[in-house]
């Protein structure tokens, strides 16, 4: 992924990442994490490894767990192909009608998708491998009924050009789909100029 640790980017985001493993627990990293990435660390001792998502959940791992065996992947489709699945009928029929399966179902009964901003643990254990979850941030909720469009208009723009700060100066990709969000985003890139170079594609 694209991973932004502590303010930094690329390669330093790792080198910092890989120096504070030496004294920090990864519950205690996870708040300086953002971006999209999903990090595997494995135990040393060779018990286990951690699995950890991003906020959004914008890159999708799925879990495949049936008796005794666990594996993680980033496709769905190979875990279907390497272990014996059953179809999620109820799954099926809201794709059919939606386009989608929501929540963190899929078409299999045997995998499911990691949730976001989430910190997974899988153990060795007696009879199999036990999976832990613990989420590490939630979307704030803040709610200002007395607030007008103008006075929400301007905190939007603010919070939104105070995250593209946190953003590398170039090297930016920037996924247009049309939608809404996308054109609050344009419209925001194209009247302030934050980020001197970025591509857009559609």
């Amino acid at each position: 992924g694209t991973p932004i640790y502590r303010g930094c980017h690329g390669k330093e985001a790792m080198s910092v990442l890989r120096g504070d493993f030496e004294h920090k627990p990864l519950a205690c990293m996870a708040e300086d994490f953002d971006g999209q990435f999903c990090m595997f660390v494995r135990d040393p001792a060779g018990k286990g490894f951690r699995v950890m998502t991003d906020h959004a959940g914008i890159i999708q791992m799925y879990l495949y767990k049936s008796g005794k065996t666990i594996a993680v992947s980033s496709s769905s489709m190979a875990l279907s192909r390497s272990f014996p699945v059953t179809v999620n009928l109820r799954a099926v029929a809201q794709f059919l009608r939606g386009a989608s399966v929501y929540g963190s179902e899929t078409i299999y009964n045997e995998i499911t998708v990691l949730e976001p901003a989430s910190l997974y643990t899988f153990e060795a254990a007696p009879g199999g491998v036990s999976v832990s979850n613990e989420g590490y941030w939630k979307p704030p909720a803040e709610i200002e009924e007395g607030m007008s469009f103008r006075e929400a208009r301007d905190k939007l723009m603010r919070t939104m050009l105070e995250s593209f700060r946190a953003l590398p100066g170039e090297g930016v990709i920037c996924d247009l789909t049309a939608g809404y969000d996308s054109r609050l985003i344009l419209s925001l890139l194209s009247m302030h100029r934050p980020l001197k170079d970025m591509e857009i594609f559609v």
